[in-house]
């Protein structure tokens, strides 16, 4: 992924709102695992780290920051073998290796069919995705499209983020200096994130940092006693820890 301006994100953290009632969001889980491992010359989704494969462990963490139920995206179904989480498929109309958005997209829709409220997303080479982070973002959540945290360096990680699975949101009101003002916009509030990512893909459109921008996606700082552990380290290439 490119480098970003991490000044020229919208950013948070928001202030607390005490007076705000305790509504929890309904979360799912989807682990992004269709990639074609090109660099690792057999599939990372099911290469062992401790006697536990990459999918399974990655699914693991996303059902211990609350995720019920966890979803996997393989692009095809049944790719992987048979496995108990549920799985989704890229939709053919978006041709061969669409990218990471396909499976955010199958994974939106099946969490929307599951009422959830918020989707959160992990790629499989994410083997120390992190609860903590996702509940942080979770508790952070305010009807934004997406949150997307910065890892340690300022880098944007939306493949360790939360998406709304609903329509609507909000975003920054131009006018407001303070990421904390925030303004509801009517093309929010009839189209979804899945449904312009859809549109995207349909006219070949595979980057993903565009398709935050057009969503309204805000970029969250991590706290930094969160921000200390390997949470976005990525293992897309041969590494030591597998076994």
């Amino acid at each position: 992924m490119a480098s970003v301006d991490r000044d020229s994100l919208p950013q948070g953290p928001r202030p607390a709102t005490p007076d705000q009632p305790d509504d929890r969001p309904k979360l799912a889980g989807l682990v992004l695992c269709g990639g074609a491992s090109r660099r690792m010359g057999v599939d990372k989704a099911l290469l062992e780290i401790d006697g536990e494969a990459m999918v399974d462990r990655v699914a693991r963490r996303l059902q211990a920051a609350g995720a019920s139920p966890v979803i996997l995206a393989p692009g095809t179904p049944g790719r992987l073998g048979p496995r108990a989480e549920e799985q989704v498929g890229d939709d053919p109309a978006y041709g061969p290796s669409a990218g990471p958005l396909a499976g955010i997209v199958a994974g939106l829709t099946a969490a929307h069919a599951h009422d959830a409220d918020l989707l959160l997303v992990a790629a499989v080479d994410l083997p120390h995705a992190s609860p903590d982070v996702f509940k942080w973002l979770v508790d952070q959540w305010q009807g934004e499209p997406a949150l997307v945290p910065l890892d340690a360096t300022g880098r944007p990680q939306p493949l360790h983020a939360v998406y709304a699975t609903g329509f609507g949101g909000r975003i920054r009101s131009p006018e407001a200096p303070e990421w904390s003002i925030l303004a509801t916009t009517s093309d929010r509030r009839t189209v979804s994130a899945r449904q312009v990512i859809d549109r995207r893909l349909r006219q070949g459109e595979r980057r993903v940092m565009p398709a935050l921008d057009e969503i309204g996606a805000i970029y969250v700082e991590v706290p930094p006693e969160l921000s200390k552990s390997n949470w976005a380290e990525n293992w897309n290439i041969p590494h030591p820890g597998w076994g």
